[in-house]
């Protein structure tokens, strides 16, 4: 978080000298994720995956026309990993980081005071298990939470507008969904079971913006 926080001042120290129009944006939010179906050597079934958490972000975005910016964005999470079965629930503590490069469509005109636009990018998240391993994990039939680290690939699209509050700052809301393959490090399937597919990450993340 630190070092992200002096590489975006570093960059917009520089935006004057570069002449271009530049966004700085940081918030908070929260997600929740969808689940996956697991099945178990015997056939048994359960869900799998990641539940709500809190989240912070932060952007940096260049207007590139009057209707497209280009932006870098970051999310941390804190979602828990849960694996479900029945009336039992197992959970371990985790954290994720996600790193993407977003092309926004902006509707009306940059002086227009409520500004809506569309999203889509792509980019890399990071999933950390920050839980504490037992030897006896409860549903262990199905998968095994871990204590690892694990990049995958990422596709983000999301919705939002933002809302003028001066000449040099708005306010912003935005709802997003990031796609990645399930981490299989940190929910790692049990012998003969089976765990796949993606995961959907639905966010919702306000806001304020500083324009330069």
């Amino acid at each position: 978080m630190k070092h992200t926080l002096l590489a975006f001042s570093f960059v917009v120290s520089l935006a004057p000298a570069w002449g271009q129009r530049w966004e700085m944006g940081i918030g908070a939010g929260g997600g929740m994720y969808t689940s996956l179906g697991a099945t178990s050597a015997k056939g048994q079934t359960a869900d799998a995956g990641l539940g709500r958490g809190n989240a912070v972000t932060m952007s940096l975005g260049q207007d590139v026309s009057r209707h497209f910016t280009g932006e870098i964005r970051y999310v941390w999470q804190n979602n828990p990993l849960r694996l479900k079965s029945g009336n039992q629930t197992v959970s371990f503590d985790s954290q994720s980081v996600a790193v993407s490069y977003n092309v926004l469509y902006n509707f009306g005109q940059p002086e227009d005071t409520f500004r809506p636009y569309v999203s889509l990018g792509s980019g890399m998240k990071y999933f950390n298990g920050k839980g504490a391993e037992v030897a006896a994990q409860p549903l262990s039939q199905f998968a095994y939470l871990t204590r690892t680290g694990e990049w995958k690939p990422m596709v983000a699209a999301g919705l939002g507008f933002r809302y003028r509050m001066s000449r040099n700052v708005s306010l912003r809301l935005e709802a997003q969904d990031q796609m990645s393959p399930v981490p299989l490090k940190l929910i790692a399937p049990a012998p003969g079971s089976t765990l796949n597919g993606w995961l959907h990450d639905f966010l919702v993340l306000g806001g304020i913006s500083l324009l330069f």
